[in-house]
């Protein structure tokens, strides 16, 4: 689409996040974290799930010019993930954009769809926004969640204007 921004991450971008991956996993293991409260997974998806998401990261630090962001480790919920957004990963050409009921309903969530070193940033949009029961499903049967279209979400360059007072509106 017409407002999605590519990306392409250098290759010491991929040691960055498979150090993030493994980090976030033993930091799970080390706190008996239950990481099946989405969907049921091997360690093995589980690792290639955190590798998507800190390439995402990666992407949307990048994005944003922060040559020196490093993927963030046990701050689940605490902080947002890159310069006050969320970000959610996917590698399903056809990925919306999830949003579940304990987010934070005042942050910008960007959809990114990951390729490899290719990440497409296809869009954002706030949590409060996503909340609406048009989007609301329930894939799994684990437990239901918010799946937006990427054609619903705002184009990037709004939020590289706009989105860092977002917290400050709600």
């Amino acid at each position: 689409m017409a407002f999605e921004v590519a990306i392409t991450l250098p290759w010491q971008a991929l040691n960055l996040a498979a150090d993030a991956a493994k980090d976030r996993m033993n930091s799970g293991a080390n706190k008996a974290l239950n990481h099946a409260t989405v969907r049921s997974r091997n360690w093995l998806t589980r690792y290639k799930d955190e590798l998507m998401g800190a390439l995402g990261e990666l992407a949307v630090a990048q994005w944003f010019d922060m040559p020196n962001f490093k993927p963030p480790l046990g701050t689940f919920h605490s902080i947002p993930d890159c310069n006050g957004v969320e970000v959610r990963s996917t590698d399903i050409e056809t990925g919306r954009l999830i949003v579940r009921d304990n987010d934070p309903s005042d942050r910008a969530y960007v959809l990114c769809l990951v390729r490899g070193p290719d990440v497409v940033l296809a869009g954002w949009m706030v949590g409060r926004d996503a909340k609406h029961n048009q989007w609301l499903s329930n894939p799994h049967g684990y437990r239901p969640c918010w799946m937006v279209p990427r054609a619903a979400l705002s184009p990037m360059h709004e939020l590289r204007y706009g989105a860092m007072s977002i917290g400050e509106t709600a």
